[in-house]
């Protein structure tokens, strides 16, 4: 039997549930139980410090790395998953000189962004997804330079259920 606890309100919950079953080879007396749930209903947040990262001027071909610090303040711990998108922006260089498969990387146009399907001019290690309540996580954040230009991304946590991972 698999249980699973999502609760609309914030407070704490104890749910009484009537569970029916049979003994095998034994299926004409039913026997009953009840299970008792306890739970908490809580409301999760992240903060990330700084909230704006400046990598300067970067040589091109080559990365720069600076760290954040994703933080949990809240009571309860927090499954998350991270989305990063880019600004759309104009190549200092020509147009001919622009890679066409990096532009075969930028998908999904989202009014003044562009969603990062796949690519990797910003990375960003994960070492978890889950940041415990009152806890802190550095992540590095890499730029990886490949064309002369102004790069510009935003960063997204997107707070998940433990199920939604699997």
């Amino acid at each position: 039997m698999v249980c699973t606890f999502a609760p609309l309100n914030t407070k704490n919950w104890v749910l009484k549930i009537p569970c029916y079953y049979h003994h095998e080879g034994n299926s004409d007396i039913p026997h009953r139980e009840t299970f008792t749930v306890f739970g908490k209903g809580n409301i999760g947040s992240i903060k990330a410090s700084p909230q704006k990262v400046d990598f300067g001027v970067i040589l091109v071909n080559t990365n720069a790395d600076r760290d954040i610090v994703i933080s949990n303040p809240s009571e309860c711990d927090l499954y998350f998953a991270v989305e990063i998108v880019m600004e759309k922006s104009h190549s200092v260089t020509p147009s001919s000189t622009r890679s066409e498969a990096n532009l075969d990387l930028l998908k999904a146009e989202k009014g003044n962004f562009y969603r990062l399907i796949s690519g990797n001019e910003l990375q960003i290690s994960l070492m978890k997804k889950l940041l415990p309540a009152h806890s802190n996580q550095t992540l590095k954040l890499t730029a990886c330079v490949k064309e002369q230009r102004e790069y510009k991304f935003t960063v997204f946590y997107r707070l998940m259920s433990m199920f939604q991972l699997f």
